[in-house]
Order: structure tokens, then sequence, then C-alpha cells
């Protein structure tokens, strides 16, 4: 290929203006052999096609829906996100602010696009869907109660072992019930753990905290008292069995000085609950007839529930 490229006589045109205007409809040129625009196109629509118009399609949802909603997206907008990502995401100025360039240089060159297209693909989608999402969440005094527990409070130390059917678990309870020791789950944790990480550490696993995402290991996680084995717990697939070996110190910040930023914290995950199911709806109202992958999605609500048939079908472009 070195040789190759070496021989041959090779310009490209596309991306300059002035080449462009000179040999219109031409990509490159090639030892004379001209690679047309309509030739990168298409090698552009068998590579990235189905991605990029997926997004083309998301943005005009979301565009429709403004339309709809008499709202618009200003510049103060757009700069007024970019410096909360620059906040949470970058160190800030030797002036304590946010250091919204820094973070933009760097978050562009990790996905090597340019500042105008991050902007247009990532910070005004965002934008967008926030305000669409607004009023749709708020946060209340039992969130932040719960937030404050689950970050600052106290936290069960366990070990644990994880496996893939009740059979084995029963087994493996009994063994360690016998054993009576945390060596000795440590043991069978190293030889029955389905769970790579935890199995290496002789089943242990984080500190187990309130309102952790798993209800069932939590609650035998805090019904258990220090060298306490727990009953089989069932979480999805799996059959877990935890040994208690402790608890943390609660972190010695109060509620009031951690109020704001759990409120922050809270009400970024609540946002963005709300940004998928507004994003949701508006696709599920959408009829959308996509002539590159040869399908058509009808609206959630002109389905004909009598006959539920799958809103996506296959469809003949050349027949329309």
């Amino acid at each position: 290929m070195q040789k190759l490229y070496e021989k041959a006589k090779i310009e490209v045109f596309y991306g300059d203006r002035a080449k462009m205007d000179r040999r219109p409809g031409a990509a490159a040129e090639v030892d004379g052999k001209i690679i047309s625009i309509a030739v990168l196109g298409d090698e552009c629509l068998s590579q990235y096609g189905k991605e990029a118009l997926t997004g083309v399609i998301n943005r005009t949802l979301i565009e429709q829906e403004l339309k709809k909603r008499k709202i618009e997206i200003t510049d103060a907008d757009l700069q007024a996100k970019m410096a909360e990502e620059a906040e949470m995401n970058f160190p800030t100025g030797k002036d304590g602010k946010a250091d919204v360039q820094g973070w933009l240089k760097s978050v562009t060159a990790k996905y090597g696009v340019t500042e105008e297209r991050y902007v247009r693909d990532a910070i005004w989608p965002s934008v967008a869907l926030e305000k669409l999402a607004a009023g749709r969440f708020e946060v209340t005094e039992e969130d932040l109660q719960r937030g404050y527990e689950a970050n600052y409070g106290k936290k069960v130390r366990c070990r644990a072992i994880v496996m893939n059917d009740m059979r084995t678990a029963q087994r493996v309870w009994g063994e360690a019930r016998k054993s009576g020791t945390e060596e000795g789950f440590a043991e069978l944790a190293r030889k029955y753990s389905v769970e790579a990480t935890s199995r290496e550490n002789g089943g242990e696993i984080p500190p187990i905290g309130k309102y952790s995402g798993q209800p069932e290991l939590e609650s035998a996680a805090y019904s258990l008292k220090e060298g306490e084995l727990s009953g089989i717990i069932q979480v999805q697939n799996v059959c877990i069995i935890l040994l208690c070996t402790g608890f943390t110190e609660p972190v010695g910040i109060t509620f009031d000085e951690a109020k704001e930023l759990i409120r922050k914290d809270v009400s970024f995950k609540k946002m963005q609950m709300a940004i998928a199911e507004v994003f949701e709806e508006i696709n599920d109202r959408a009829s959308i007839e996509n002539y590159l992958e040869g399908t058509v999605k009808s609206p959630k609500e002109a389905l004909n529930i009598e006959n539920p048939e799958s809103s996506l079908q296959e469809f003949d472009p050349a027949k329309k």
C-alpha cells in the first residue's frame, strides 16, 4: 500500500471549497480517475448511515415537539449548559469559576469532533430535552433524607457468595453454616461464587448502603448482626448468601451541610428519568417511515388493540 501511494497521483477535493467549486461533484481524483461525491455518499451511508439517520430522526422529533410547545433554545441556554457540564466534569479555573473552554477542548479532543458539532449533537439535545421535561418532577424532603442516608449513613460490610442455582446455594449455605467462620466463608466464596471480582477477594464486596437499588439484598444485609449468616437471597437470576462482617461509621457531615449537594444529585437523576419518559412519549406518538432501513413505525395510540401487531413493519419504498 505504501508503494502504491508513493506511485499514485492523488488529489482530494472534498472539504476544500475552492477545489470543489472547480470540480463540481468530485470528491477526489486518483491517477486521473474521479471519485464522485455520490460514491463517497454511498460509502458513508453503508458504513454510518443507519446510526446517522437515527440521530437526525431523533433531532427532528425533538424540534417538532419544541415547535409544538413554542419553546425556543437560545445561545444563553447553550452557554449555561456548557458551564454546568464544565463545573461538574472539569477542574475550575484560577478564578474558581467553570473553565468552559478548557472543558470543551478536552471533551472534543476525546470524541474527535469539532466544538460546533459537539454543541449541535450533545449540548443542544440535552438543553432541549431538559426544557421539555421541566416541571415533570420535584425533589421532596423524603428524597433528600434518603439521599443523605444512602451517601452519608451507616453501611453494612459483607462477604458474599453468588451462585446460579438454588441447589448449589442450599449446599453452600449448609457448608457455610457448619463452618461458622469468616475464613471458612471466604474459602467457599473462592470455590463457588460465580462473580469474578468478589470470588478472587474471598467474597468481599463494597459496603451495602440504603436505597442502593437492590431492595432484597439491602433488606437482608440490614437485618444481620456482625458475624451472622443470611439466608439464601434471590436477586433476579442469581442466589446470594451474605456474611455480615461489621458496619461502617456514618460520615461526619450533618444533613443541613449536605442538603444542597444532595438536592443537586437527586434533581439530576430525576431529570434524567423525566427526559427518558418525555422522549419515549414523543417517539410513541410519532409516525416514522425509515427508507434506509425499510421500516414504518406507527403511533402507539393508533394501533388496533383488538389485534395487536408490532408497530415496526417491513415495507417496500418502491410501492409508496
